[in-house]
Order: structure tokens, then sequence, then C-alpha cells
């Protein structure tokens, strides 16, 4: 007998992605645009729906809003709708269990779970969702501000056995399944996600008698997947399925027992021992394409299946499932996935798409189609540090928009596009991604993703002068921070123009939105989006020039995307960065912290170059304070640093010879050149301690700057581009590419013969 199988990929949906591609004029917009904790309520209203169940505290009819994830008609999350159903319950419970369990009581009386398709038939009132009570919890108690601690209290209720886990019920005809529950119920801890509970009442019993959940879709919230020896979470399932509308079962006299899935919703997986959470289940479900059947004795033709599903789910992972049947037809197959499952994945803004078993088709795989190739895409390692090259290839795939396909930590990297159209792969032997297209995708998919062919060349050819760096898409930056009057702006003009008068571009940005008058040509000025004397101005504010100062730098990292649609305006790669000189947005502050994030995540090499006054570092005092200084701000930024020291031509010859001194020598031999005061001798040993960690680490180091040397600029424009690898990837040129050895002139004259 022949087995048929077909294999299908869950991704979120975005609307018009055509045309955020276009409008960006890229494929690396996607870091940021799903937010996971809507990602797990829609999956789990997702699996409810398959289930063939309606929660009735989601209201149906309800949109979100306007978001970049698509404009289904998913019914809202219950942490942001639960109020509209309990609007006559205290805002907040207390701790006890007591007066918690009677609230939850009182809604499900309100919210029973109704079967669908008629909603003619409620489960028993003490049934619920254990996602749903989570988010009670967490709404509705004030102890309980995150999931772990709501979890937490649900476990305690579990061993007092106040709720408990509805598990599958045994029998004759389901005994070879038994071996594929695994160790999903043998544990006491709550499961948050799609498990469905029940409150232990003195009609417990009647209540589980009513109900069959053997093969349910349940779903479990958890931590990440391990790499140590054993099973992988997201191991698939196995089940048998009867295909049938109505799915969920309430056991009659005639006990009809109908097969379903369970799945479990998790994070991805770590490096601590435990089995990966990608693993694969079955289960067997009939096949019906009717709303309802009647099973007569003389029907024993009923269509089966056996489905293969992942038992976790995390919102940055593709979700898998398998159909494999013997019996039923593909049309059969074919309504239950484009009728029922992928019209309720794009309800709740997921869409559904077949993959091919071999997604690759690799050379060196002897079962890959031989009709099909993949497309080998180059990858510069060359200009990432040696140990970043995972770390890399991982952020370079999820800002393309790929989703990891397989276990993270259990499989190499393999990631499918959100559009469905392509799958990726890196080979880190041979230094390269593989890239292939989806051949299964219909038209009818195409055209509800936007999938067209144009934006599929589009992506590869973007995504491989990215990998390859044609674009020089990898810029570099140097933040130039100091405290105030220290001569950053004067550094930046000075370094500005030795690069135009060698023809190298480069722009400055300033970032101080309390600058007035600056000599170098400002390619980017905060001032145009706020500025000191804008919000000192505001009556409403009533700040002073320091508060003001601090109001317009969060102010600029609540919008960085200002910034980053600035930036990305030119084609030069080299920036320089003109930032404020209060001390406290580098020592307490996170805001100058985010910024450089957000440089990072834009692709910049960035590298610190701290300015401090060469008049501050004549005695020994004021240059371990300096010191001090430079390393507190290279700690907050956690960049590379170059400590410069600026006006050292303003200096007189005595003081540059003393400035020389202590470069040259060690911290400790500065002090003990010191004259000795009653001060230092009451301090001396915490000096010392301090000069000692400086040695000894070799921390901070003081590089000279005279703007009236070229050769000084030079050389410190030189050791900046080494800090940030710039001009590594550039080929060397010739300036006399007339001279021609005369030997070489007869060596080509020999080949051309």
């Amino acid at each position: 007998m022949k087995c048929f199988s077909s294999r299908f990929l869950i991704l979120p949906h975005i609307q018009d992605v055509n045309k955020l591609i276009h409008e960006h004029n890229r494929g690396d917009i996607f870091n940021k645009f799903f937010d996971s904790e809507e990602l797990e309520s829609n999956f789990i209203r997702f699996v409810e729906s398959m289930n063939r169940l309606r929660n009735n505290a989601i209201p149906g009819n309800k949109n979100l809003n306007s978001s970049l994830l698509g404009n289904g008609s998913r019914p809202g999350t219950p942490l942001k709708h639960l109020e509209s159903v309990m609007a006559d319950m205290p805002q907040y419970f207390s701790s006890e269990k007591a007066e918690i369990l009677d609230g939850w009581t009182k809604f499900l009386a309100q919210t029973p779970l109704t079967i669908l398709p008629k909603q003619t038939t409620t489960l028993p009132n003490t049934v619920f969702i254990s996602y749903d009570f989570i988010s009670f919890l967490r709404k509705h108690v004030a102890d309980f501000q995150t999931n772990e601690e709501a979890i937490e209290f649900a476990t305690k209720l579990i061993e007092e056995d106040k709720i408990r886990l509805i598990s599958p019920v045994a029998n004759g005809e389901n005994s070879d399944m038994e071996s594929c529950k695994s160790s999903d119920y043998n544990d006491n801890h709550f499961r948050y996600g799609f498990y469905l509970y029940i409150l232990v009442t003195d009609k417990l019993q009647e209540h589980l008698e009513q109900i069959d959940v053997r093969g349910k879709i349940q779903v479990e919230i958890t931590g990440h997947c391990t790499t140590s020896p054993g099973e992988c979470k997201y191991r698939t399932k196995g089940e048998i399925m009867e295909f049938n509308s109505s799915s969920f079962t309430i056991r009659q006299q005639e006990n009809r027992f109908i097969e379903w899935s369970r799945v479990e919703i998790t994070g991805h997986c770590t490096t601590s021992p435990g089995e990966c959470k990608y693993r694969t289940k079955g289960e067997i479900m009939e096949f019906n394409s009717s709303s309802f059947t009647i099973r007569q004795q003389e029907n024993r033709f009923i269509e089966w299946s056996r489905i293969l599903f992942e038992r976790s789910y995390t919102p940055m992972k593709a979700y898998e499932i398998w159909v494999k049947w013997f019996m039923a037809t593909g049309q059969t197959v074919a309504d239950l996935v484009n009728k029922q499952w992928s019209r309720s994945a794009l309800k709740y803004k997921f869409h559904l798409f077949p993959a091919p078993e071999d997604a690759f088709a690799e050379p060196t795989n002897p079962w890959s189609s031989p009709l099909r190739c993949p497309i080998f895409v180059g990858l510069r390692t060359e200009i990432i540090p040696e140990n970043k090259v995972d770390e890399v290839t991982i952020q370079i795939a999820k800002h393309f928009g790929f989703f990891d396909m397989v276990c993270p930590k259990h499989s190499s990297q393999q990631y499918v596009h959100l559009t469905g159209g392509m799958f990726l792969k890196y080979n880190p032997d041979e230094k390269s991604f593989i890239w292939a297209w989806n051949h299964m995708l219909s038209q009818r998919h195409r055209s509800q993703t936007s999938t067209t062919e144009d934006l599929l060349d589009f992506l590869l050819s973007d995504f491989r002068k990215f990998c390859e760096d044609k674009d020089e898409k990898m810029k570099y930056a140097q933040v130039v921070i100091g405290p105030a009057g220290s001569g950053k702006s004067t550094y930046c003009n000075i370094i500005q123009k030795h690069c135009q008068n060698i023809g190298r571009t480069l722009f400055v940005v300033n970032l101080d939105p309390a600058a007035e008058v600056f000599n170098y040509e400002c390619a980017v000025d905060v001032r145009n989006l706020i500025s000191v004397d804008d919000v000192q101005e505001d009556e409403e504010l009533i700040l002073g020039p320091n508060g003001a100062l601090v109001f317009c730098m969060e102010y600029l990292a609540e919008h960085l995307e200002w910034l980053h649609d600035q930036l990305n305006e030119g084609e030069d790669d080299y920036f320089l960065f003109d930032c404020p000189g209060q001390i406290e947005l580098y020592s307490h502050l996170p805001v100058m912290r985010k910024i450089v994030d957000a440089l990072k995540s834009w692709d910049f090499n960035i590298c610190s170059t701290f300015l401090l006054d060469s008049h501050f570092l004549l005695d020994a005092d004021k240059f371990l304070a300096g010191a001090l200084t430079n390393l507190s701000t290279m700690v907050a930024l956690e960049t590379p640093a170059i400590s410069v020291l600026s006006k050292y031509d303003l200096l007189p010859i005595k003081d540059q010879e003393l400035i020389d001194s202590f470069l040259d020598g060690d911290v400790r031999t500065i002090l003990e050149q010191e004259p000795e005061s009653e001060w230092q001798a009451k301090h001396r040993k915490l000096t010392e301690s301090i000069a000692n960690v400086l040695e000894d680490y070799s921390l901070v180091k003081f590089v000279p700057l005279n703007i009236e040397d070229e050769e000084t600029v030079t050389d410190l424009l030189l050791l900046i581009d080494n800090t940030i690898q710039f001009g590594e990837n550039q080929e060397v040129k010739d300036r006399f590419l007339e001279e021609m050895d005369p030997n070489e002139e007869t060596a080509n004259n020999f080949f051309e013969v």
C-alpha cells in the first residue's frame, strides 16, 4: 500500500512585504518586526481554532491596532481584552488562593469553552486553557507581574490538588499510541500555553467522563532548548487524527473516540542538559470533510491520517506539521489544509505553506533531486572576528527575515524566509550560505504573501551584495566623546579637513543639541530634530540647561529611526559623531549606550575616541582622575576606545616635556616623582592601588594630538582605522600605473604569444 505525505510550515504573515522591501530598497529590514507576546497569543488562538474550540473570553470581532503584522481579523490577546468580560471583578485580587480561585471560577462560569462549528455545545465550565489562566493572574493579581511568578503560583495549586491537567484516557483502540506521549503528563509542573486544565470540584469525575482530549493540540511556552545529551523539545510527535471539522469529542454512550494532536510553545534551545524541544510527535487523524459524523455500524470506511508535528513553538521559529495518509484522498487533505488550516492561519496573522522534505537538495546528498540545485552565497569572513562568525551569520539571517527551520541548538543553521519563498543554510566549512527556492508554493499563496519572482530575485541579489560586502554595508564610525571644552568639535573639524586633503570621504554628525557654532561641514544635525533652546522655551517642561540637554538626548534615544533614516541617505561609510560633553550621559544614564547599541545593530564598526584636555594632566592627581573618567566611559559604552590628549599644541615646551614623561613612563613612576603633601600621605595607599590597576591591566593609554603637526593626525587616524578594521577590504592602489618593469613587460608578451 502506497503512503502519501506532505510537509507544511507556519510563519507570521506580513501584509505588503513586497511594498515594504521596495520602500527601503533593501532586504535587511526585519530586525524588530515582531512582538513575541503577540505572536504567542496569535498561535494560541490558531491552535484553538485547529482544535475546533472557541474561547468566549476573546471577542472574535475585534482587530488589533494597525501594525506591520497584517490586517487579519484575529481576536485580541487576553491581556488586552479580558477586562471587557470581567468588568464586575476587582482590578486586583489578593494573593490568597481561595479568593483567586473564586474569581477564576466565576469567570469560567460566564465564559465556558465552546465546541465549533455550531457552538451549541460547551465543555464543562471548570475546564480552562492554561495560557488564559496565567493572563488572568497577571492582570488581576498585584503580586504577579511576570509569567514566572504566575506559573509558580499555578504549580502550587497543582501540588495542592486545586487544579489538574486533563490527560488522555487510554483504551484498547489507542494502545499503540501511548508510547508517543512521552513525559507530557508525568510531572506536576504547570504548563503555560494551550494545555487544558480543570478545577477540582465535587463533580470532577463527572466532568472528566464527559470529555476526551486524546491527541488534542496542547501548547506549552517554556524556556530554551539544550545542546547537551537528551531529547530535543522541538522533536516531532505522531498522532492518529480523524479529519472531521467537528473535532472536539464529548464522550457519549456510543463512545466516539477521535484522536488529535499535542504541541508545546517554547523559546529557543539553550546549552544546559536536557532534551531538544523541536522534536516531532505523531497523531492519527480521521479524514472526514462533513461538519459532523453519524457513525453507523456498517460505516467502516472512515478516512484517517497520521500527522507529525512539533511539540513546541517559539515565535522566531517556523512551526512544522507533516500529514501522512494511506486511504484518504488528496482532495480531502487539500480541503483540510486550504479551507480550514490555511484560513485559520490567515485569520490569526500566520500563513501556512508547503515545503519540500529536502529543502536544500545539496549535491552531497544522494537522496536529493538531481533537477534541483542550491545557490552558494559567499561570506567575507575575513572581516569578521573569528569568534563572532556564528553570531554574525545568525544576525544576518534574522535581519533578512529568515526564521529558524530546525532546532538552532541541536542542528546546523537552517532557515526559512518569512514569505516562505526560500530556504537558507550556513556551511562553516565552505564559509558560505546555501540558498534554495521553495518550488512548492502555489500561485494563490504567492499572491496572498506578495511573493513575486521580482521580489525573490531582488532579495537574493541584495543578500549576495551584503554577504560579499560589495556595497560596503559594514559601515565605520568614531564616537567622539569627552568632557565639555575638551576640543571635540575642533577634533572633528581637523579630521574632516585631513581626510579631504588625502581624498578620503568622511561625514560628521552633530549629536549635541546644545551646540551653537562649529566649523566642520555637518551632514546630520540633531538640532533639526530637537534642540536645547526649544526645550528651555517650553513653559510646561521648565528645565535648565543640563536638564534640557538630558531631555533632548533621551528624546533622540526614543526616536532613533530618525537618525537611522538620516544616516542611510548617503552612500559613504565613515562617520564622526560629535557627542555632548556632560559626563552624566555616560556615567549613570543609559542614553549614549542606547545610541551606540543602535549603531552596532545598523552594522557600524565603532570606536570611542575619548578626548581629554592636556592642561588637566600636568600633575599626577589630575592624570589619575582623567584616566578613571576615561575608564568609566569605556566600560559604560563597551566599545573599543582610543584615548587622546587634545590641545597638546597649546602647551608650552616645558609642559609638553612633562606630558611626554607621563606618557613614556609607567603610572607608579609618575606617583613617585610627585612632591609629598599631607593629603597625598593620607591617601597614598588608595592612589597606589588605583595606579596599580591602571598599570597592571594596561586599561588606559593616551595618544597626544598636535593639530599643527600633520604627522600626529595621520598616526592617530591610522590607529583608529586599525581599531575599527577600516580599509582592510580595499585593494592597494598603484600610483604609478604607467611605469612597468621591462622583465614584466617581456613576460606579458610571452603569455600573449
